[in-house]
């Protein structure tokens, strides 16, 4: 058995490591994936919060932004929740890996800055291919209903996030 299970034969594979200690394979693979359309889902933070204030969620939003202008990605929709974030995007799997690195760099020193713990080191995402148009639709439906569903908001009524922008 080997230490990775391949999700998508076609288009490009999206390989996740059931062993985090292998995180750096992970991320390699993920440098060797072609440009395309991908849902980028972090983590689930279970030890603490990305996001504590409507400042720090406000600072999670601007940072959206600057991930297309630094790193050439385009966003067409996401969510931020409280322990872990969703993006649905195009791009290399190189500038899907720069654009979390710069998200989660920038987010665990503004949790430092505001006296709360930093985000562990490993903190890691999985990048998988969305495949066809219907699938992007039902990501999308998935990330718009997200904080509906952990009982934060009601449909479209979430802030943080581009929910609010469709209508469902």
């Amino acid at each position: 058995i080997s230490s990775y299970m391949i999700l998508f034969d076609n288009p490009p594979q999206c390989l996740y490591f059931y062993d985090m200690n292998k995180w750096d394979k992970q991320r390699q693979a993920y440098k060797e994936m072609k440009p395309y359309y991908y849902h980028l889902s972090s983590d689930g933070w279970k030890e603490g919060l990305l996001f504590h204030t409507v400042e720090q969620f406000a600072y999670g939003m601007i940072l959206m932004g600057l991930l297309t202008l630094r790193y050439g990605v385009v966003i067409f929709d996401f969510v931020l929740m409280p322990n872990h974030i969703h993006i649905l995007l195009k791009g290399s799997g190189e500038q899907c890996l720069q654009a979390f690195d710069y998200f989660r760099k920038k987010l665990s020193a503004r949790l430092v800055k505001d006296g709360y713990p930093p985000l562990p080191d490993d903190y890691g995402f999985v990048l998988i291919p969305v495949e066809a148009e219907e699938q992007m639709r039902v990501n999308i439906l998935y990330l718009a209903r997200n904080p509906y569903e952990k009982n934060m908001a009601v449909p479209g009524g979430y802030p943080w996030g581009t929910a609010y922008l469709h209508e469902i």
